[in-house]
């Protein structure tokens, strides 16, 4: 039986930017096939234990326990609580940093720079077109490397975003208005609730404009990271002339949804 992963605040990890290079190994395994095992354990809140490592990456008990030794050396995994007297691990703050890496090309500052404000002009072109989302963008703030002024090597540009339906929209029309988009955008169902989502991604998807490099995270993960962050928009004023300095576990009770 899995033990749930208790709930755990990332702090530890800093708010530096970590650099993890795609062909490092871990007792043989390469970095991106070490990412996805950790992100499979973390997005479904599972401990991990020998046997997991043995049959993910095809080990034997002995490789599989150093790999266990080495990860937890490297701050990938923590010791969890026991089950059934066998030893388990969690996801540590650095093994969720590696997680959520994409390995995609480094660029500059002008390059952070230009994806940024490419950023800021869509969520005004959102804004211009609202009732084309059915949603708005209600707070960005800029956090983690990109707040360096002296940093000009990224991986990529960590943005919060809060996003909410139109205030106008009531509980019934946001239905009626989802369906109604979600039909005109000429989009299939694969479940009942993707009507109701639909709104919400298009606006994340139109967004993100196909930049890989752009991490949008939800203002409901600024509780979990006590780091500095910079609001470069909020409602109702928009585009702030000069980034509002902050902290992010207040961002995240200032912009909490309803």
């Amino acid at each position: 039986m899995r033990c749930p992963r208790r709930a755990r605040r990332c702090a530890a990890a800093g708010s530096g930017e970590l650099k993890f290079d795609r062909n490092e190994m871990i007792e043989g395994i390469r970095l991106p096939w070490v990412r996805d095992f950790l992100a499979h354990f973390s997005v479904n809140g599972w401990s991990i234990n020998e046997q997991d490592v043995a049959e993910y990456f095809k080990l034997d008990g002995a490789h599989a326990d150093r790999w266990l030794r080495a990860a937890a050396a490297r701050d990938l995994i923590e010791p969890g609580e026991p089950d059934d007297g066998k030893p388990q691990w969690t996801v540590a703050a650095t093994g969720s940093r590696l997680a959520a890496a994409k390995f995609l090309p480094r660029f500059n500052r002008k390059r952070a720079d230009q994806l940024i404000a490419g950023f800021l002009q869509r969520v005004e072109t959102a804004a211009a077109q609202r009732q084309d989302f059915l949603m708005e963008v209600c707070c960005v703030a800029l956090f983690g490397s990109c707040l360096d002024g002296a940093a000009e090597d990224f991986g990529d540009v960590d943005l919060f975003c809060e996003i909410r339906w139109l205030p106008e929209l009531g509980g019934g029309e946001r239905v009626e208005r989802a369906r109604s988009l979600f039909k005109a955008d000429g989009r299939s169902a694969a479940r009942i609730t993707d009507k109701m989502f639909w709104p919400a991604q298009k606006l994340q998807r139109f967004l993100r404009a196909r930049q890989g490099a752009i991490a949008l995270h939800d203002m409901a993960e600024a509780a979990l990271y006590d780091t500095a962050v910079a609001v470069l928009y909020e409602l109702p004023g928009g585009r702030l002339a000069l980034p509002q300095p902050c902290r992010s576990p207040v961002l995240a009770t200032r912009y909490a949804g309803p």
